[in-house]
């Protein structure tokens, strides 16, 4: 049985101009080392993130680069972003 989530994320402590937030901006903001970054969509942001992963479609094609440590850092600013563990944000997509 799957387990149904909400779709906009819970509420909590939610900055909604966070959710909002461009994830490569954010990511090369943070992650400037990484080239990967570069390649991050132009349009996605974690609220899209969070929409994708409620509604069961594919993570990596919506940030459109295909490495686990990119998706990793992205979800734990998610989890940030929502007040929630890492996990909940992870367990979303499984």
């Amino acid at each position: 049985m799957r387990i149904q989530y909400p779709k906009r994320p819970p509420v909590g402590r939610l900055n909604h101009n966070t959710i909002e937030m461009d994830i490569k901006e954010f990511y090369l903001t943070k992650y400037s080392d990484d080239e990967l970054g570069q390649e991050i969509n132009n349009k996605a942001t974690f609220l899209g993130l969070y929409h994708e992963l409620v509604t069961g479609k594919q993570v990596y094609e919506y940030l459109m680069v295909y490495d686990s440590l990119v998706r990793e850092r992205v979800f734990e600013e998610l989890a940030r972003i929502i007040d929630r563990p890492y996990d909940y944000v992870y367990n979303l997509w499984t």
